[in-house]
């Protein structure tokens, strides 16, 4: 299949793609049109500039890839290297809006709240958390406190939450299957 503009082109498989899809639509990679999709680069990086070459806008030199699957291999290399350690910008112990705040200034906030609103985590989540579902950030409910009883004013606001995040959940799961 040939990757467009069209969300259900774009490669899947494993919680990194994830990571580089959510990025793309928080880039505009969506967009006919739109830099992201013009420049073959999803994730609107200028990782590859020396190779590739580059156009400048937003304050950046932005790579232009030869074609979309090199430009969606370049992207999900660089968050693999941040999930890895081995980038020396981005790191697999920043959270959400760490991350934005090196990707994406100046709109750094929007950035990384829509990444982890398309993940399904809260931005102020790690990428290890991420990656590692098994280790719970310690902003999850414990699951052993009653939300109905809980808290100072009868729990309806916890419940309140719990039931908007997992509504939130469904609808990603949804949109992103």
């Amino acid at each position: 299949m040939t990757i467009s503009a069209d969300p259900n082109t774009w490669p899947s498989g494993d919680p990194i793609w994830n990571i580089a899809r959510a990025i793309a639509m928080a880039e505009g990679a969506n967009v006919p049109g739109s830099n992201p999709d013009r420049l073959n680069n999803p994730g609107d990086i200028s990782d590859g500039v020396q190779t590739f070459g580059a156009e400048f806008h937003s304050g950046s030199h932005v790579t232009h890839f030869p074609d979309k699957q090199t430009g969606w291999q370049w992207l999900y290399n660089k968050i693999q290297n941040a999930a890895s350690g081995a980038s020396s910008v981005f790191g697999p112990t920043m959270t959400w809006f760490q991350f934005g705040q090196h990707y994406a200034p100046p709109n750094w906030q929007v950035w990384a709240s829509n990444v982890a609103a398309a993940l399904g985590v809260d931005p102020n989540s790690t990428l290890a958390e991420y990656l590692s579902p098994g280790t719970a950030p310690a902003n999850v409910a414990d699951p052993s406190i009653d939300p109905t009883t809980a808290g100072g004013s009868g729990g309806g606001d916890i419940l309140g939450i719990l039931v908007v995040a997992g509504l939130a959940a469904w609808l990603v799961a949804r949109l992103w299957s």
